[in-house]
């Protein structure tokens, strides 16, 4: 049987569902141990929706992007630049469970080549790693982020877990 695509299950519904975000960063020791936990729920841009629900987008592949970005968050913000060291961003495969209409992207960023102090997480679908690092690298078209409420700062030791979980509901 083949998947559907949103927009197909969508086809007849009274609504479009309510889409939540929800992240959990975790920034490890090499010893295993937490450092930090941060659980947190984000924001939904107005990237998202014509990318799933208009144009029969499927929820496959997209990049988990950590940045350095301390102002607040806004429905039309869809793209930032970084001067972060080391990589920035990591594409990914959303598991899903379609009962729950839950998709996980799931990360892990290896341990950076410099300390390196970020404060927003999100999620993209296209990203400029090009040779400007600092003028036009960073991600694009983001559909999903949160400002943390305190900077984290990853050291050379630590490596950093991210599952980025998108929930859909019916109101």
């Amino acid at each position: 049987m083949m998947r559907k695509s949103l927009s197909q299950l969508l086809v007849g519904q009274p609504s479009l569902p309510i889409i939540h975000g929800i992240v959990d960063i975790v920034l490890r020791n090499d010893d295993g141990s937490i450092a930090e936990h941060v659980h947190k729920r984000n924001m939904i841009t107005d990237a998202f929706r014509p990318q799933f629900v208009y144009n029969n987008r499927t929820l496959n592949t997209k990049y988990v992007f950590i940045n350095e970005n301390s102002e607040p968050m806004h429905p039309k913000r869809t793209a930032m630049r970084t001067v972060l060291p080391g990589t920035f961003v990591m594409s990914t495969t959303a598991s899903m469970n379609g009962a729950n209409r839950l998709w996980t992207y799931s990360v892990v960023f290896a341990v950076p080549p410099s300390n390196r102090t970020f404060q927003t997480v999100g999620l993209t679908e296209t990203v400029d790693t090009g040779g400007y690092t600092g003028v036009r690298a960073g991600p694009s078209n983001i559909i999903a982020a949160t400002v943390l409420g305190a900077p984290i700062t990853q050291l050379t030791t630590q490596t950093l877990e991210v599952a980025y979980r998108l929930a859909f509901q019916r109101t």
